[in-house]
């Protein structure tokens, strides 16, 4: 399991990193991106930027398709998506990453960080 959370932490640093090359493209340099940032409505990004953003962080993580958008909103979103993507991340997984991501929404919004 160490081996997959490592992955994922790989993964997590490759989307923040593109994330922010992107915004700093477009002119809107920033100095970090959270993982609660939403693509949209935080960082100003179009659906077409987005887009382009999991295009690229497929390429970079060599994935032979490309990565389901359907419910990415925010940069852990994206990153869970990229994981998901990868050879072997399993449904299961991804659906346990999903429940971890809304329990830490959920505190968020109560304050409880």
């Amino acid at each position: 399991m160490a081996g997959h959370s490592a992955i994922r932490d790989d993964i997590a640093s490759l989307v923040r990193s593109e994330v922010l090359a992107t915004l700093c493209a477009q002119g809107k340099p920033a100095a970090t991106v959270a993982d609660d940032d939403e693509l949209m409505a935080t960082l100003g990004l179009s659906s077409a930027d987005i887009i382009a953003l999991s295009s690229r962080v497929a390429a970079r993580l060599e994935i032979g398709g490309s990565i389901d958008l359907a419910d990415v909103r925010t940069v852990a979103d994206l990153c869970r998506a990229g994981t998901r993507a990868q050879p072997g991340g399993s449904r299961a997984s991804a659906e346990m990453q999903e429940l971890d991501a809304v329990r830490q929404r959920a505190r968020a919004r109560r304050g409880l960080r």
